[in-house]
């Protein structure tokens, strides 16, 4: 197989198949990143150029960066082996799914998207643990033979993960509430404390409360951007809801109202059950 990208999910997944034993091409524009990811064992051979990385696989993972991803379709498409199957691993499917028609006509693709990551990125954060128990959402093409889904769902398999098959729309407002909606509420606290005069001082007083609920601010404003310019529509309609329910919160404290307690608890609730259902 070839990894065509080689950061912090790329890199990644290519210590997990290697420690399974998987054989792993690997590819990355920057010749440095490529001899480091080999260095480190995420791949067995590096290629120097897409039409040697897709050279002889049956498989293929993009895990470039989602603004990439049409030039990257464009630039394998002329040399892909007969049967290859191409997957990616990018935020949002919707999107990503109609390049991938456009672009790779004929060809089996099948979307995925792990959901695991952590707040540094960069081959150097990479770790073959990243994504075990974690759940891996396979999103393929109406009409899609079962042996391409296969194919990545082994795959998600060999590193660990829990394949789950989701359609593109559905993925998209899923993963627009529990993943692109959070990362914009870090960043807009993040903003609203940072634009305070005394933030000086509240930066000296911020603890564990306010890195962990800012955590995702942390993470490649590259990445955010394209996640948000990709999924539009669902992560507006989760920044309503999320904006109706700070307009009734906000509403409780100015009145000084005690069902604020019951709305605490019900979140409490909520979280703990979650938290089971994780095992977290």
């Amino acid at each position: 197989m070839a990894i065509i990208g080689l950061g912090l999910i790329g890199g990644s997944l290519g210590l997990a198949l290697a420690a399974a034993g998987w054989e792993v091409t690997g590819y990355a524009r920057r010749h440095q990143t490529a001899a480091r990811a080999l260095r480190r064992g995420a791949i067995r051979r590096e290629a120097e150029g897409l039409a040697e990385a897709v050279s002889g696989v049956d498989l293929i993972v993009l895990a470039t960066p989602i603004g990439v991803l049409p030039e990257i379709m464009q630039g394998i498409a002329p040399h892909l082996p007969p049967g290859v199957v191409v997957t990616d691993v990018a935020s949002t499917k919707g999107q990503v799914m109609r390049w991938a028609a456009a672009y790779l006509p004929g060809v089996s693709f099948v979307g995925g998207h792990p959901m695991a990551g952590r707040e540094k990125t960069g081959l150097e954060a990479a770790q073959a643990e990243l994504f075990r128990g974690a759940t891996y959402c396979i999103v393929a093409p109406p009409g899609t033979p079962p042996q391409p889904v296969e194919r990545v769902r082994d795959m998600a398999l060999a590193v660990g993960a829990t394949p789950v098959m989701l359609e593109a729309a559905e993925h998209d407002h899923l993963v627009a509430g529990i993943s692109h909606l959070p990362l914009l509420m870090a960043v807009a606290l993040v903003r609203a404390a940072a634009a305070d005069p005394a933030w000086p001082t509240m930066q000296r007083l911020a603890s564990t409360g306010f890195r962990d609920t800012t955590r995702l601010a942390s993470g490649s404003p590259e990445m955010g951007r394209d996640i948000c310019l990709t999924n539009r529509q669902a992560i507006a309609d989760w920044l309503d809801r999320f904006s109706r329910e700070l307009t009734a919160l906000r509403a409780m404290v100015e009145r000084g109202d005690t069902s604020l307690e019951e709305a605490l608890r019900e979140a409490r609730a909520l979280r703990e059950r979650w938290l089971e259902v994780k095992g977290w």
